[in-house]
């Protein structure tokens, strides 16, 4: 039985696109495993510290705070991926992406907000 809550919405659309964690090609995991479990908490807690500058942990950082409902704090990390030094990585359904086209990808897949006065 499939079970999404309206905070893992962004993490089931993430899931459905390939994108549910970026791993680089020649380094570790990155706290993906957690992602793709399904333990946010986790993988925010291990990248926050760590994810500085590195494309491909501030994708996998976004998508954790996109699952946990956290969208500005996803929309300014995907941003920020955005801008980072990019290289290829391997996505969850097996095929091989550059870091800036799935910061692009996911950061489209966010709902978007209205303003409100």
């Amino acid at each position: 039985m499939l079970r999404v809550t309206i905070g893992s919405m962004a993490a089931a659309l993430l899931m459905a696109s390939g994108l549910a964690h970026a791993e680089p090609v020649q380094t570790s995991d990155m706290a993906g495993s957690a992602i793709v479990s399904g333990q946010y908490d986790a993988a925010i807690s291990a990248l926050e510290g760590s994810a500085g500058k590195d494309a491909g942990k501030l994708i996998n950082l976004a998508n954790a705070y996109a699952a946990k409902g956290r969208l500005v704090e996803a929309r300014r990390t995907y941003q920020a991926a955005i801008h980072a030094q990019s290289y290829d990585v391997n996505l969850a359904d097996g095929t091989t992406a550059s870091t800036r086209s799935v910061a692009m990808r996911g950061l489209s897949l966010l709902p978007h907000q209205m303003a409100v006065r």
